[in-house]
């Protein structure tokens, strides 16, 4: 997927805001290949925006280095 069609989404906002909920493993570390793959499922959905790291309550859970590295990976995907 090229950032193209979710660029064009934001450009005439049509379709749901997407809040991606964050993953964490079994240890409770962030597990950014099931949230890559999350985020993606989403915009091939038809999500108009997504919201990483900001909706579902993670936020203030997060570290700075594991909000950099979550929103790294929404936007990646």
């Amino acid at each position: 997927m090229t950032p193209a069609p979710l660029a064009a989404r934001l450009r005439d906002p049509r379709g749901p805001l997407f809040f991606p909920v964050t993953a964490y493993g079994p240890d409770g570390s962030l597990d950014l290949d099931t949230y890559r793959e999350h985020v993606r499922r989403g915009v091939e959905a038809g999500a108009a925006a997504v919201f990483a790291c900001c909706g579902t309550g993670e936020f203030h859970a997060l570290l700075p280095e594991e909000f950099e590295a979550c929103v790294g990976a929404a936007v990646a995907a």
